[in-house]
């Protein structure tokens, strides 16, 4: 029973990712059948990383006072509620509301898949209730977050997730239904190419990991960065599934690079390892947040080609940052 809690907390990790790529495909495509504008798909897509930016750091400290076994339960809950909300979301304030319990629970879902995740979450609640035994409490000291984002190595590790994360925020809501009308791509094909891309993103970061020990982290991120500021814009020239498919595939290759250097580049420039996930956290959903309201607004007046040209400057720019800084 001593691998129980790493063996629920990886179910639990599993639950998260694989609902929240079975939700991506699917929101934009309901939402194009209620015939919501970009801004209010925008909406919807941000009400996750918003919640989930507002709650984490008093689940933290809930965990502390009232326990982790009783927060895990709590999360798998909600994380059920969340996937069955999401089956019968049928207007923009169900589907809003649907997704920003998805951001304290961390799931979400829609019709049949979605129900079944639902079943699992309780499960796996249930046999978190009954195996895991509550692990003695530990006091923390405390630190101050702005006072870390002062060190260039922080700083640039948090402004990779914000920007990267903000182009997940980009694609997520918009590329499914720019996807199924410009090649007439199902629901499922779509979801198919997000997987492809997070089966690369999955690969490459020990990868280029194992190189940023060798070359440094800022190289590695400096040139990751090139990377995907080449190849997001990729996605407005495909004219087949195959393009398709080897775009999507890239780009999970591509952000894979400089999110294997990001995480370890604050963990040693901030001695504190509870501040620096927290930074890091942080800037993955302020990004997260940027990305669909920003999108939104943009696609209400222009294309998506104004969305991710100038994207991919902003990467362009903090690339060069990256390799010309050095301390």
């Amino acid at each position: 029973m001593k691998r129980a809690p790493l063996l629920l907390a990886c179910a639990a990790v599993f639950l998260d990712a694989a609902g929240y790529g079975i939700v991506v495909p699917t929101v934009p495509l309901r939402a194009t059948e209620l015939n919501l504008p970009p801004f209010l798909l925008g909406l919807i897509f941000s009400a996750y990383p918003l919640i989930h930016l507002v709650v984490t750091l008093p689940l933290g400290l809930l965990c502390d006072r009232w326990g982790r076994k009783r927060v895990l339960v709590l999360g798998m809950v909600m994380l059920s509620v969340s996937s069955l909300s999401f089956s019968f979301a049928s207007s923009f304030p169900q589907l809003f509301l649907s997704r920003g319990v998805q951001g304290m629970a961390e799931l979400g879902g829609y019709p049949l898949p979605f129900r079944f995740w639902s079943l699992l979450s309780l499960l796996l609640g249930l046999a978190a209730l009954l195996v895991l035994e509550e692990p003695p409490r530990r006091s923390r000291p405390s630190f101050s977050l702005l006072r870390f984002l002062r060190d260039p190595d922080a700083l640039l590790s948090c402004s990779v997730a914000l920007l990267i994360w903000m182009g997940f925020g980009f694609l997520e809501p918009f590329a499914p239904p720019y996807l199924s009308s410009r090649l007439g791509l199902t629901q499922g094909e779509i979801g198919g190419m997000f997987g492809l891309a997070a089966l690369f993103l999955a690969v490459s970061r020990p990868l280029f990991g194992f190189l940023s020990d060798r070359f440094g982290r800022r190289r590695v991120i400096g040139w990751g960065l090139l990377a995907c500021a080449s190849s997001f814009p990729l996605v407005l020239f495909v004219d087949s599934v195959a393009e398709v498919t080897a775009v999507f595939c890239l780009m999970g290759l591509a952000i894979g690079i400089p999110l294997s250097s990001a995480l370890p580049l604050i963990t040693e420039a901030v001695p504190e390892a509870g501040a620096a996930s927290a930074l890091f956290l942080m800037a993955y959903s302020v990004g997260h947040l940027a990305g669909p309201l920003a999108g939104g607004a943009v696609l209400e007046r222009w294309n998506l080609a104004s969305l991710l040209y100038p994207y991919s400057l902003l990467l362009l720019v903090l690339a060069l940052l990256s390799l010309r800084v050095r301390r």
